[in-house]
């Protein structure tokens, strides 16, 4: 017998409230924040050993994570990274997750990629403007996080 339309349309409704079982799930806020580090460390088009080793050890202060998952994490973001076609998705993660003094901590960890290897390139600095817009850092947190960075990095 066939399925009414007030019973087809239930149906469907009720199949629509249910969550999909394959449904993509998000990048991890690690590998969001791994993603956004690269993104400047190859603003460039290099990826230097001391960005790397900034990145590391951002990673290893931000997520208290041992080295064989931050190297885990180092593979998966630049496969990210090159698989990627924006950063939308790795900041809109991070913007669901963490609060505003959570997200500039992440902005002055990208100064201090951007300045690993003497100095900022102007491609760094664009991406970075870019990335702290994106989530949602006011451009005055964004010069402080950059003071912060180049102090840091002098003393």
């Amino acid at each position: 017998m066939p399925m009414s339309f007030i019973q087809n349309l239930a149906e469907r409704i009720r199949n629509a409230a249910q969550p999909a079982a394959t449904a993509p799930q998000g990048p991890t806020l690690e590998l969001a924040a791994a993603v956004l580090l690269m993104e400047v460390a190859y603003a460039d088009s290099e990826l230097s050993k001391t960005e790397q080793e900034t990145i590391r050890s951002v990673l290893a202060q931000q997520f208290r994570i041992d080295e064989e998952t931050i190297e885990t994490l180092m593979d998966e973001s630049a496969s990210a990274h090159a698989d990627s076609v924006g950063v939308q998705a790795f900041t809109r993660t991070l913007t669901d997750c963490w609060d505003e003094p959570a997200r500039f901590e992440l902005v002055a960890a990208l100064w201090r990629v951007a300045l690993a290897d003497a100095g900022i390139d102007a491609l760094e600095e664009h991406r970075i403007r870019s990335i702290a817009d994106l989530l949602y850092v006011s451009h005055n947190r964004f010069i402080e996080a950059k003071l912060i960075a180049k102090r840091d990095a002098q003393g």
